[in-house]
């Protein structure tokens, strides 16, 4: 009953830019919650790469949510960094979410393909 963050894992399909690829997952999660209203949809970066934020507000069946979710890839291997709350998220909550995830650091080494933490 508090914010959670989660991060999962996801593969650009061949070919696919980052950027295509943001905008699909985006508009799928936005397709798909009861009331969903998309607040901010801003460019960024993680570690140095090309990164999206998008910042939503949809209604459940335990009442409205606010989600803060940041997408990014390294190669073909796409991260996403989702922040979520019942009711809003505050404008000091939301900085310090955007802090936690500007923190990430991609593996480096000879497997650049692994997405981890350091």
């Amino acid at each position: 009953t508090g914010l959670s963050f989660t991060i999962s894992r996801d593969t650009l399909p061949w070919g696919m830019a980052f950027e295509s690829f943001a905008k699909k997952e985006i508009a799928a999660i936005a397709s798909s919650l009861k009331d969903h209203k998309q607040l901010e949809l801003l460019p960024m970066q993680v570690d140095g790469r090309e990164a999206m934020l998008s910042e939503f507000s949809w209604s459940s069946a335990q009442g409205p949510i606010h989600q803060c979710m940041v997408l990014t890839a390294e190669q073909q291997r796409a991260l996403i960094f989702t922040a979520s709350m019942p009711g809003l998220i505050s404008q000091e909550q939301k900085q310090q979410i955007l802090a936690l995830v500007e923190t990430f650091r991609f593996r480096t080494g000879q497997d650049k393909s692994a997405v981890v933490a350091q």
